[in-house]
């Protein structure tokens, strides 16, 4: 009764579920008193979540004088900022929801255009945002340190007046579905039907499913939620080697059915299914050249940040908190 008054009042969040079940032992231990049908519940709701004009996420408005780059380089700074101070990833996520729908909501509400350094101020508000609503980490952030973040570009005021224009024009709606956590509901119904005398190939398949919706959070706005985390979950069977030797067809079919009968979008067949998995391998290949930004953020940290900057020079903060070189959104775009 409780789970249906929370969702009725759309107060629930998925976030309870991010991070990595595996290495967490939430499957061993939290996971093992959940059944099929809370799994079902969970996403049934997170899909509703998706498509609520709320949160559903459009593509951004041609008047907006924001390109596409723009908003990859801005989710690679948000990426380095979390890895940096060890947060959930999920984070990242959440941060690129709010901005899509402010940006949206802000865009068509408004007769001016949203600039580049508007933009950027949006990006830094959200990201303060989620750090104070979200895990721990409000207790390890100050908006100072965002603000030298940020090269000092902006003032407090600016941040705590865009926020609270982002809360009004959001409607305090600041807890989206993530393909994150959609994943690991349907991990959860697809693990019963895999070896189980083969745990690691388990994790394995999980990790290269994770890897894959993470590289779909640069470009959120190509699909919703669910079919980013399909999408992910087929590729990641393609991309494990021997998985497909290890897995009976049997039970692959048994899944994929499963999938289709939670919601007909949910099958490899569909077209929306399939654009976001070419488009996933397509940046899967280019791992190189964006990938290893998500694959291993703490390396991209001591690299050099010329790759992502258009003018201007990295800033280095020599504070306690944060003592190696990050790129700031002033630098990026």
């Amino acid at each position: 009764l409780r789970h249906k008054q929370i969702c009725r009042l759309e107060l629930y969040t998925p976030f309870v579920f991010c991070g990595n079940p595996i290495s967490m032992g939430l499957y061993t231990a939290t996971t093992s008193q959940w059944t099929s049908n809370d799994c079902l519940d969970r996403m049934n709701v997170m899909m509703q979540q998706e498509m609520a004009p709320s949160y559903k996420i459009r593509p951004t408005p041609e008047m907006v004088n924001v390109r596409e780059s723009d908003w990859v380089k801005i989710c690679d700074w948000v990426y380095r900022i979390v890895d940096r101070f060890d947060l959930e990833r999920e984070l990242v996520e959440i941060c690129m929801s709010l901005l899509h729908r402010f940006v949206y909501m802000y865009t068509v509400s408004s007769e001016s255009k949203m600039g580049v350094q508007d933009f950027r101020l949006s990006a830094l508000t959200a990201l303060f945002l989620i750090l104070k609503t979200h895990s721990h980490a409000k207790k390890r952030f100050k908006i100072e340190m965002l603000l030298r973040l940020s090269g000092g570009e902006f003032t407090v005021d600016q941040v705590v007046n865009t926020e609270r224009l982002m809360l009004h024009m959001l409607k305090f709606h600041i807890n989206p579905p993530t393909s994150m956590s959609v994943l690991n509901e349907m991990f959860e119904l697809m693990k019963p039907l895999m070896p189980s005398d083969r745990p690691q190939l388990c994790e394995i398949v999980y990790r290269q499913a994770q890897f894959f919706a993470e590289l779909g959070v640069f470009h959120l706005n190509k699909a919703r939620p669910s079919v980013m985390a399909f999408a992910a979950l087929l590729n990641s069977m393609d991309a494990v080697p021997y998985f497909a030797e290890e897995w009976p067809a049997s039970h692959k079919k048994t899944f994929l059915g499963k999938m289709a009968s939670i919601a007909p979008h949910l099958s490899p067949k569909r077209h929306e299914v399939a654009d976001v998995r070419v488009s996933l391998w397509s940046m899967y290949s280019r791992q190189y050249e964006l990938a290893s930004q998500v694959q291993d953020p703490a390396q991209s940290l001591n690299e050099s940040t010329d790759s992502f900057e258009t003018e201007g020079t990295a800033v280095s903060l020599t504070t306690t908190e944060l003592s190696s070189t990050c790129c700031n959104p002033n630098e990026c775009i």
